[in-house]
């Protein structure tokens, strides 16, 4: 039911947005934003993870 209001009242938020001057190219330009920023997050998450398999420190020590 949360989900429901926040979703309508993001719609109500960008009619808004859709109805005032420079409308759509506000709306495409935030859109564009945070799926960079989407790429820009999940990159580093890669990385990390990529960081945290290739460290010696982490890996268990095997002697014979």
């Amino acid at each position: 039911m949360c989900n429901l209001v926040v979703l309508f009242i993001h719609f109500i938020s960008i009619l808004a947005r859709l109805l005032g001057p420079g409308g759509v190219r506000s709306v495409v330009a935030e859109s564009l934003l945070l799926k960079h920023q989407l790429l820009i997050v999940n990159r580093s998450r890669q990385r990390s993870r990529w960081r945290l398999a290739a460290r010696p420190s982490m890996t268990p020590h095997t002697e014979m």
